[in-house]
């Protein structure tokens, strides 16, 4: 029976062992040993569906070892910890688990319960856009002439939004999708940031900004285990960015958000970062909508 400790060893294990199980050459600019790790503290734009066999590859990922589940066939009660240590095995490149992580998070998110059918279909369409146009390279099935030369950058600008929506979605007791705060609530946000609540007259009513949306989701909404992988996630993405786990939401990842939308610079390739991150909450919340039926 698979479980989250095995899931942690396997991944990080992948990791640690990348560069002894590789025969590849790449010209490292920052000698990190890890390719998309260097794509992404470089200029390099391309978006991280890197795809290198590796030696003994199966015996990390479940996709390709055939002794245990499938990422579809796992309790889903461990897929955001699949989630979680996929978002540190992006070091390396995109595997073949994280393509099927992502398929079962687009499955269980068109599943999900939503009042407003609009929004459920707007949820949708977005997260299958981004994971189509940041898999076209590698995957078979998939007709590329349908796919645009530059699917690489449109999943970029594309995957902030997503992530925006699925976090407000999360946080549905506290704001609307537009952004606007419900009655009587606050997001409390980076720093000593207070939006609301609405009927203060001199508070702001609603919230836009990537950054606090996500500090208010993991400091506020989410529960223990949902806080500890986010602080996980964190502590992923600023080794991948070699940056301070603690400004990951403020100076990484909402700041590439505002930058690229702004129209102040092109949207810097995310690496699949923001598509296991949406997965990861989208799993947690079809395991909160189940648990609420029973």
């Amino acid at each position: 029976m698979v479980n989250k400790d095995e899931i942690k060893t396997r991944y990080r294990e992948y990791v640690e062992n990348y560069p002894e199980n590789t025969a590849l050459a790449f010209e490292s600019e920052y000698d990190t040993s890890y390719p998309l790790q260097d794509r992404a503290l470089g200029s390099n734009t391309f978006a991280g569906v890197f795809r290198n066999q590796l030696a003994n590859e199966s015996e990390y990922l479940f996709e390709l070892d055939e002794t245990v589940p499938s990422i579809d066939e796992l309790q889903i009660e461990l897929l955001p910890t699949v989630g979680t240590e996929l978002m540190g095995a992006l070091m390396v490149q995109v595997t073949h688990d994280h393509i099927a992580f992502w398929e079962k998070s687009l499955e269980l998110l068109s599943s999900l319960q939503c009042e407003n059918d609009d929004i459920m279909e707007m949820l949708t369409d977005l997260y299958e856009s981004v994971y189509l146009l940041s898999t076209s390279s590698i995957q078979d099935d998939i007709n590329v002439e349908q796919i645009p030369l530059k699917s690489d950058g449109i999943a970029a600008y594309l995957a902030y939004p997503l992530t925006e929506a699925v976090v407000k979605f999360v946080c549905q007791d506290y704001i609307h999708m537009d952004g606007k705060l419900k009655p009587c609530r606050c997001i409390r946000g980076l720093g000593d940031t207070i939006y609301g609540p609405p009927e203060r007259g001199d508070s702001v009513d609603e919230c836009s900004n990537l950054a606090d949306l996500l500090y208010h989701l993991e400091m506020v909404v989410v529960d223990s285990d949902l806080k500890r992988q986010l602080e996980t996630g964190r502590e992923y993405i600023g080794r991948l960015y070699d940056t301070d786990p603690n400004v990951v939401y403020g100076d990484v990842l909402g700041e590439f958000r505002n930058r690229s939308l702004h129209g102040e610079s092109r949207a810097p390739s995310e690496f699949g970062v923001l598509l296991t991150l949406s997965g990861i909450l989208i799993c947690r919340e079809y395991l909160l909508e189940q648990s609420e039926t029973i």
